[in-house]
């Protein structure tokens, strides 16, 4: 799991400038000093981990604070190729490899509501996996036929529901402002 703060603290900060009217995040010093070259190591350490590794560290992304940044969470690369002089999408990635692309809901333009990450093969272990990372939280465990809900009241994550096809991480969009 990639928890190294270093690497994540770009993930959580929120840019003072990010919407003036003059200006933009990018002339922001921490900004810049908290997200490069962190996001792209970040991301890059997202492709090639365990899908364990991967889906654990998006549980803990979005378990105690909220990650403004989130939609640099990428899951893919694009390549250029010289040739045809064009981009190429998904090339070198884990959409490739075990997951289909990640499903971003943001109902509420800018908020990210939840986050479902859909598995290529059925993972029987899912269920210890979570277990792993919300270790601490308190939370209520439901099963209903296939699909396990664990629901929280101490995180920014509301609840988590999964099954071996696929994981639904669900936000408290009531408590963003408690857990920035």
């Amino acid at each position: 799991m990639i928890t190294d703060k270093e690497l994540t603290d770009w993930l959580f900060y929120q840019s003072p400038l990010k919407h003036a009217l003059d200006t933009n995040e990018y002339v922001d010093p921490k900004y810049l000093e908290l997200n490069f070259p962190h996001r792209e190591v970040f991301k890059n350490k997202l492709l090639s981990c365990s899908l364990k590794d991967f889906v654990g560290t998006l549980i803990w992304v979005l378990k105690d604070k909220y990650p403004w940044e989130y939609r640099y969470i990428k899951t893919g690369q694009m390549q250029w190729d010289e040739k045809n002089r064009e981009l190429i999408e998904n090339t070198n990635i884990r959409e490739l490899q075990d997951i289909y692309p990640l499903e971003f809901n943001e109902e509420v333009i800018g908020y990210l509501r939840s986050l479902k990450i859909r598995f290529k093969t059925p993972q029987l272990n899912i269920h210890s996996w979570i277990e792993e990372v919300i270790e601490g939280k308190i939370y209520t465990k439901e099963i209903v036929g296939e699909v396990t809900k664990y629901i929280f009241t101490d995180s920014l994550t509301k609840n988590i529901e999964a099954t071996k096809d696929y994981i639904l991480i669900n936000i408290y969009e009531e408590k963003i402002d408690e857990f920035l």
